[in-house]
């Protein structure tokens, strides 16, 4: 369940006696919205701009841009399974709130900058992406 604590105080009050009632393990989280479709379609122009200068496909970039970056607590999903073993897995992108995809864009951009390769910032990829566009736009009206 999401809910605003200050909005729906009540709705959260009866939700928990439900809970307490049925016996319910719960779990409670502050929530962050999720990245944005432009944080979303920036990071994989990254991701394939990277790719191609080091010579991976865009999946195959996105895990070694994580191993790259592990130490971001986010980057890594720690776990017991089932069986008890204790598991570490690296955590899919979807999942991350704009500010980890923040944090991540920002520590990629970095990282590839101490190595001496340079990966255009969001407003440089805004101004390349409409480039783009009107050249598409030009060529289609050529024909």
């Amino acid at each position: 369940m999401i809910a605003n604590a200050k909005d729906q105080y009540i709705k959260i009050v009866k939700w928990l006696k439900d809970a307490e009632e049925n016996g319910w393990d719960i779990e409670i989280n502050q929530w962050f919205p999720k990245r944005t479709i432009l944080q979303n379609r920036y990071f994989h122009f990254i991701m394939h701009f990277c790719g191609n200068h080091f010579g991976y496909p865009i999946q195959e970039m996105k895990i070694e841009a994580k191993r790259a970056l592990i130490e971001l607590d986010f980057v890594v999903l720690s776990y017991t399974n089932k069986k008890g073993v204790e598991r570490t897995e690296l955590t899919s992108s979807a999942s991350w709130n704009t500010k980890q995809m923040t944090t991540f864009i920002e520590a990629w951009r970095d990282l590839c900058g101490r190595i001496g390769f340079y990966v255009p910032s969001p407003d440089e990829y805004k101004i390349n992406e409409i480039t783009l566009l009107n050249q598409l736009k030009n060529e289609t009206y050529k024909r």
